[in-house]
């Protein structure tokens, strides 16, 4: 593809800003993107943003538009909406309904990303509905695949049932299909814990998905992986484990390596021998010797004290009133979260499903408090219900940019990340599982020493365990608090959990030096 978009830009001489120059830089662009190609996929995009809109519009075009906006989700949602709706409107001056249903379904798209459920789901069903009036099975088919991943991060199985019946039966028209299906067929299925079933579309998915984008493909693979564990087929997961890890290095993919690790250590554990997770670690670093500069996170958690200098309590707060301290502040941004105070004492945060704290989404609810200088926060965190997930822990804020995460329960209920965004980049400072403990209580403590934020946990308040550092300079004050989570990870938590997440705190204390 990148060879035809350069032969017909080589064609085409000066002439590089027409139709078909825009089109021969989409292609490249689009292709040099699945090869992970990130530079040379910025270069062709930035080429029609300088020209693309000169040109009079045409059918031929609306895939330009399209892309530019794509290009943009990611770090500015402003800006790609402004793409999306440009593209609705002149498709709208000449009639064009393909384009319209294309800007629709982007625009949903979007807003998906932005949290904005409802709405996305009514500019997707537009899209849909014009789609068919003009019988464009692919874009309906699009509709519905995007339906259908919100219904499961909703919880909503039975809707995302129908919606694949409809998929089935465009893919059976069209006599093509590229996995997508099956692999949210697999996940429906681990939701009803139909364990044989979930592999069997997994690993059809992968067969039918050989030449889809390589994320879909390593997506399709974790899936499988965690169907596996839960069939019991812990040696194929752990093959296929192995398989991922070396693909995470390859590509220098620190998201996909801390997953591999979860689920190892996760694996080995239920097998009781969870010496063979830390021997795996050592036979990779002997394997890989730049896999510590690639990922530069601590892969398990290791016994360590905290220091003694933080003794000076400034703020406690054991949640046992009822109604809110006067320092603390209530976020809840979109409005379907909520708390509520424990009748033992504490509260507990029920985070709606989808609700994140993740890139530029802030979405999750949380309870902060204003704070400057060096300090230690800690918290005792349990399961608030057993219909629930527990997912959550501490947070240090500044703005959507620089923020920290320490949290139990997002990537499995004994799995402990510290991670955040730090002037913008995500970054993964350190996971790993914690002991078992007979209630599941655990105590989270994050200190700050200048620019400097180190993790402890524990599952007794005296035997402690670091999951890792991390640096991000923030000018005070900032804001420090606990939050929940409530993006549910269906091939994690198998089952519908229509009400989300929910995580039960007590005893928020601070302390400085004094």
């Amino acid at each position: 593809m990148i060879r035809y978009g350069e032969r017909g830009l080589k064609l085409l001489g000066d002439d590089n800003e027409c139709m078909e120059a825009a089109l021969m830089n989409t292609c490249i662009a689009y292709s040099s993107s699945w090869k992970g190609d990130k530079k040379r996929h910025e270069d062709y995009i930035h080429r029609n943003i300088e020209f693309v809109k000169k040109l009079d519009y045409s059918r031929e075009i609306r895939i330009v538009y399209d892309h530019i906006s794509q290009y943009y989700e990611t770090n500015d949602i402003e800006t790609s909406l402004k793409w999306i709706r440009e593209l609705e409107k002149r498709a709208r001056e000449k009639n064009d309904i393909r384009g319209i249903a294309t800007a629709l379904i982007g625009e949903g798209a979007i807003l998906l990303r932005k949290g904005d459920f409802q709405n996305a789901l009514s500019f997707i069903n537009d899209a849909n509905r014009m789609s068919q009036s003009i019988g464009d099975e692919m874009t309906s088919w699009e509709c519905y695949g995007l339906m259908n991943a919100l219904f499961i991060t909703l919880g909503n199985i039975d809707k995302a049932k129908m919606g694949l019946e409809e998929i089935l039966k465009i893919e059976n028209q069209m006599n093509s299909s590229i996995g997508i299906c099956h692999c949210q067929i697999g996940i429906i299925s681990m939701c009803q814990n139909q364990w044989e079933e979930s592999i069997r579309n997994f690993q059809h998915s992968l067969i039918l998905c050989q030449d889809a984008n390589p994320s879909m493909i390593t997506y399709t693979k974790i899936c499988l992986t965690r169907s596996y564990i839960r069939n019991g087929d812990y040696d194929l997961a752990i093959q296929l484990l192995v398989e991922l890890a070396d693909t995470a290095i390859e590509t220098n993919n620190i998201d996909l390596f801390s997953t591999v690790l979860s689920s190892l250590e996760h694996i080995y554990n239920l097998m009781q021998t969870p010496g063979k997770f830390t021997e795996f670690c050592d036979l990779f670093r002997e394997k890989h010797q730049d896999a510590d500069a690639k990922f530069p996170l601590l892969w398990y958690v290791e016994p360590c004290q905290p220091p003694k200098g933080y003794s000076n309590l400034i703020f406690s707060d054991e949640f046992s009133q009822e109604s809110i301290n006067q320092y603390w502040e209530w976020i809840n941004e979109v409005g379907d979260s909520s708390y509520q105070f424990n009748p033992e004492n504490g509260i507990e945060i029920h985070a709606a499903n989808g609700r994140i704290l993740f890139a530029r989404r802030a979405d999750a609810p949380r309870l902060m408090r204003t704070i400057s200088g060096d300090f230690t926060i800690e918290a005792f965190i349990f399961p608030a219900s057993d219909d629930k997930p527990q997912m959550g822990g501490l947070l240090i804020w500044k703005d959507k940019d620089n923020f920290l995460r320490f949290e139990k329960g997002v990537d499995g209920e004994r799995e402990m990340r510290l991670q955040g965004n730090v002037n913008g980049e995500w970054q993964i400072a350190g996971r790993g599982l914690l002991p078992a403990s007979e209630n599941d209580e655990t105590y989270l403590r994050l200190e700050r020493s200048e620019d400097e934020f180190t993790s402890y946990c524990s599952v007794d308040g005296e035997n402690w365990f670091t999951c890792g550092k991390i640096t991000l300079p923030m000018e005070d004050p900032i804001q420090v608090g606990i939050h929940a989570i409530g993006m549910i990870d269906r091939t994690i938590y198998c089952g519908e959990y229509k009400e989300g997440a929910a995580t039960l705190f007590r005893n928020f204390r601070i302390w400085n030096k004094g």
